[in-house]
């Protein structure tokens, strides 16, 4: 029934491919992709194969409506009130195509799986050397001196494309924190999300605010701490950038280190781990990851801190590591 009811959805549009009049060009282009980069990669989500009615009707739309290739800047637009008819033959060949579901289903499935993999690209939000405005919608207090930052994706369906074990930057303009006086400063920070890159929509940041005026050693505290202290959920936003790092975790023990004597080091069967502050987050990432795709990796944390109350992500370490007893020390 469900392959029937696609095949339906599909010939309505197939069929509808030969009744639109559009003014230009441009706008059967526009309906050629929106249907392509929407449809198509959902049907390819559920069904590796697609079959029946289905398979003939996302073929021939596929296949025949014109794509950027067809419409060349010497093609010209259907006349309105004329259906099935054109200059360049195109929406004729459109309802010449036979209903043959000979091979379409592999044909379609080839062509779905692109789709799809084009789509996930394009809902990737990082992208190098680019920067994306990210909005705060939620910041919550973890402790006294510590937040968590929930910011938004540009779009709902977005991940944020980050591999393990890096990070991202973030880029604002400030001025002195302890003074609050110009001159303005644009000012970067490395931040590791303590989300994993399956989240759809949005992604966090728990963060150490370290206040002006508290350590003789740095009078004016963290710059960006401070900052992203002050943002208000659902009105602030803040420049990223990235994926930035030289590590990359792989998986089943497999680690990419740019310019390091061990460019790829494999088989990796134990992981030691050691970092101070609000150093764990890199590390809470990698440990993450291991434990939610069930990789073997038997790992070993150290954490330095100056009190127990300054341990970062105390409770959901020590969560972790209670339901992993024989995978996390």
């Amino acid at each position: 029934s469900l392959s029937h009811c696609l095949g339906e959805v599909a010939w309505s549009l197939h069929d509808l491919a030969g009744t639109i009049a559009p003014a230009d060009k441009q706008e059967l282009q526009r309906m050629t992709r929106h249907f392509v980069d929407i449809v198509v990669p959902v049907v390819a989500s559920m069904f590796s194969r697609i079959y029946g009615d289905a398979a003939e009707g996302l073929l021939s739309f596929i296949t025949k409506v014109p794509s950027d290739a067809h419409l060349d800047d010497s093609s010209e637009p259907v006349e309105a009130g004329r259906s099935g008819e054109s200059q360049d033959g195109v929406v004729d060949a459109v309802h010449e195509t036979p209903r043959s579901p000979e091979g379409a289903s592999t044909v379609v499935g080839a062509s779905a799986f692109a789709a799809r993999k084009w789509w996930v690209n394009s809902h990737i939000a990082l992208k190098k050397g680019r920067s994306f405005t990210a909005k705060l919608i939620d910041k919550t207090d973890v402790s006294h001196d510590v937040r968590r930052f929930t910011f938004a994706l540009p779009h709902q369906n977005d991940i944020l494309g980050l591999p393990i074990g890096h990070h991202v930057k973030l880029t604002a303009s400030m001025p002195n924190p302890r003074t609050g006086l110009a001159p303005v400063e644009s000012v970067s920070r490395p931040y590791t999300p303590t989300t994993l890159d399956d989240r759809k929509g949005s992604f966090q940041l728990v963060v150490k605010i370290y206040p002006s005026g508290q350590d003789e050693s740095h009078p004016d505290g963290g710059w960006m701490s401070q900052y992203l202290d002050k943002l208000e959920p659902g009105q602030d936003s803040i420049q990223v950038t990235g994926p930035v790092g030289r590590l990359t975790y792989k998986g089943n023990g497999i680690f990419d280190i740019v310019r390091s004597e061990c460019q790829s080091c494999n088989g990796i069967k134990n992981l030691g781990m050691v970092a101070g502050g609000t150093g764990i987050t890199p590390h809470y990432q990698i440990i993450q990851h291991i434990l939610q795709t069930k990789d073997p990796m038997k790992m070993s944390l150290l954490c330095a801190n100056k009190t127990p109350d300054d341990v970062l992500l105390g409770p959901e370490l020590a969560m972790l590591a209670d339901t992993h007893p024989g995978q996390l020390k």
